[in-house]
């Protein structure tokens, strides 16, 4: 009887430490995920990257005054293809081929970057940033997806020319087609005859370049530092849109604070001036190495005569009412430090009526056609290499 006991345990204790032993491996997997480099070198000469990145998510929304007055549903809203090739770290090409949940799919990005020292050039379809909220990528927000803010002021894929400095300050300069000419996940594109951009940075403490690729900020004992930015946009056509803005963020070991706000001005034909501004307010806290929560506030209002936007300004929409919203919701790394692979839940509070907003709907962001105020819930999950 006794070695029958002594045998159950060593069996117990063998299960425990092989339980014990899988942990750790599938935690030193982890670990490794985190700093994997899915780049190929060809000895000194060039490098090739292949990075895919998946969305997946589930959308529930209840609306006051919308037909239908609640929608739930999964969606795939992203599927894209990273493909970037360099030759002597000076010259770069990238392409990004993106599908959404519509099951169309384009060429989202293309172009050749060339940098030497503190001067970089870009030609091709590349971001054109005129806001903080858009800066990120998709797959690096904190929250589920864009503010309505980043939305409506965001520059998306632009064709043309961009040259960029980086020193005390940073300064970038980009000529094109006009914001959201090459691709837009959510708005009409906005072509010009001409667009011209100007944009200045001023870092406050330890920087890159690639210091907002990112919006969460992970706790890795960095110092705190900040950086202030202005930008001007001009495009002409038939509708001239002049675009103003400003934003602040403050970056820290495990917490991040952003604050953008926006001017937009539109000259329309015998029509009065429709003008409108926004402001985002997003504030970021790590409760530990893999959990992080936040709380945002964004809003858009019509300024002026409340006259109605063109319609290639928001995909239809009138804009004459304005649309605010508050969100909060929480992100698991699984990945730690990184946004490789995470699980993503918000809940949004859509204050205002969206038929008469510059607001589109859309099912899968939580927003529905609706005359009244409505509350959305998501969950989802990102894979990105």
């Amino acid at each position: 009887m006794h070695g029958r006991c002594c045998l159950q345990r060593a069996g117990a204790i063998a299960v425990a430490c092989l339980l014990a032993s899988s942990r750790a491996h599938a935690a030193d997997l982890l670990e490794a995920a985190a700093t994997f480099d899915p780049t190929i070198h060809f000895g000194d000469v060039a490098h090739l990257t292949i990075q895919p990145m998946l969305e997946a998510r589930w959308t529930g929304t209840e609306a006051v005054r919308a037909s239908p007055s609640s929608v739930t549903g999964f969606s795939v809203p992203r599927a894209r293809l990273f493909v970037t090739g360099g030759l002597f770290d000076v010259v770069t090409a990238r392409l990004r081929v993106g599908a959404k949940s519509d099951g169309s799919a384009s060429f989202e990005q293309a172009y050749v970057e060339a940098r030497w020292k503190h001067v970089r050039a870009r030609a091709g379809q590349f971001n054109l940033f005129l806001n903080a909220g858009e800066e990120p990528q998709a797959q690096s927000l904190s929250s589920v997806d864009y503010a309505s803010y980043a939305n409506v002021f965001g520059g998306g894929q632009t064709q043309g020319v961009e040259l960029s400095w980086s020193g005390p300050v940073r300064l970038v300069a980009t000529i094109g087609n006009g914001a959201r000419s090459g691709f837009s996940e959510l708005l009409s594109p906005m072509v010009a005859d001409i667009a011209t951009t100007g944009r200045v940075e001023i870092p406050i403490g330890e920087h890159d370049d690639a210091w907002l690729d990112s919006m969460p900020s992970f706790r890795k004992h960095q110092k705190t530092a900040a950086r202030i930015a202005a930008i001007g946009h001009y495009q002409h056509a038939t509708n001239d849109v002049v675009v103003m803005g400003g934003d602040i963020s403050v970056r820290g070991s495990g917490f991040a604070i952003i604050a953008s706000g926006t001017y937009a001005r539109f000259t329309q034909p015998n029509v009065p001036l429709a003008e409108e501004a926004g402001l985002l307010v997003n504030g970021s806290l790590f409760l530990s190495r893999r959990v992080e929560v936040w709380v945002q506030f964004d809003g858009i209002w019509p300024l002026g005569a409340h006259a109605p936007l063109p319609p290639n300004a928001a995909s239809g929409q009138p804009g004459t009412t304005l649309f605010r919203t508050i969100s909060t919701g929480a992100s698991y790394y699984i990945v730690p430090d990184s946004n490789r692979l995470k699980v993503q839940l918000d809940a949004d509070a859509h204050l205002d009526a969206q038929s008469t907003s510059a607001v589109p709907s859309n099912a899968a962001l939580g927003v529905l056609a609706a005359a009244g105020p409505q509350v959305a819930i998501r969950v989802q999950i990102v894979m990105s290499l």
